[in-house]
């Protein structure tokens, strides 16, 4: 009997550490994902990039506009990302805008004010069409530790992107 109990023991230590269907690792998330949006009179593509080492870059970038002099990269920011229970957290995130919005330049991006603190945005996570699709949903803010002064929030209304998983992206509009 404890012989054929510790043959089962690889195999139960095995399937223990498998990720369910539900469960999303970070490495699912890893490369280049564009969400193409049209509102309006503004047409703007919301690309993130994931990488191995836990950080992500997002920018939001104006591709059609009345205003032609508006193109571009109107936002970049870098951070960290990771995954509880089905929830995208990023985390120490960095805001860059263009120096002259009139001429938005990615080499000419200058800081946000690196004295605020911002909340961790939590993102609700699903994968569609063989995790080619990813929708992302946004689920709040981690507030925890930051004072009232020191809290900042940008969205104030839920919203959610659908992203296609893509290999390159031409930053020229």
């Amino acid at each position: 009997m404890k012989k054929s109990l510790l043959f089962l023991a690889p195999f139960l230590l095995l399937f223990s550490c498998m990720d369910s269907e539900e469960g999303i690792s970070p490495q699912l998330l890893e490369g280049m994902w564009v969400s193409k949006t049209v509102e309006e009179d503004i047409t703007f593509d919301y690309l993130f990039k994931f990488h191995p080492n836990g950080t992500f870059e997002s920018y939001f970038i104006i591709t059609e506009i009345e205003e032609e002099k508006y193109l571009g990269i109107d936002e970049y920011v870098t951070g960290n990302f990771s995954i509880r229970d089905g929830i995208l957290f990023l985390s120490n995130r960095r805001f860059f805008y263009p120096e002259n919005k009139f001429n938005p330049n990615p080499d000419a991006m200058i800081e946000k004010d690196t004295r605020i603190k911002h909340a961790d945005k939590k993102m609700a996570l699903a994968f569609e069409n063989n995790r080619e699709v990813l929708v992302m949903a946004f689920a709040g803010y981690d507030a925890e530790g930051l004072n009232e002064e020191e809290l900042v929030m940008v969205e104030a209304i839920p919203f959610s992107y659908t992203f296609q998983r893509i290999t390159d992206y031409d930053f020229n509009p």
